[in-house]
């Protein structure tokens, strides 16, 4: 739908130019504030920041217990 490139002729090129410039950088700047925001919040409230493996290791557990082998779903296998 968008162009990445700007046409050679277009009489605004060089402007458009510029402009994809500034975006690339405040976009930059935005994700790194809402990220340092994000962090900030989330260690005021005690809350860690986790890969999903060690998610799953701390969590896991919790629900071991309450399945039974047969309601854990089976490898597939080659046909």
């Amino acid at each position: 739908m968008f162009k990445s490139t700007i046409e050679e002729g277009h009489p605004f090129g060089k402007e458009l130019e510029q402009l994809n410039e500034v975006v690339e950088e405040f976009g930059g700047v935005v994700m790194d504030v809402e990220m340092e925001e994000d962090i900030a919040s989330m260690s005021q409230k005690g809350l860690a920041k986790l890969h999903v493996t060690d998610y799953l290791d701390e969590i896991q557990p919790l629900y071991s217990g309450l399945f039974e082998s047969r309601y854990l779903s089976m490898p597939t296998a080659w046909i």
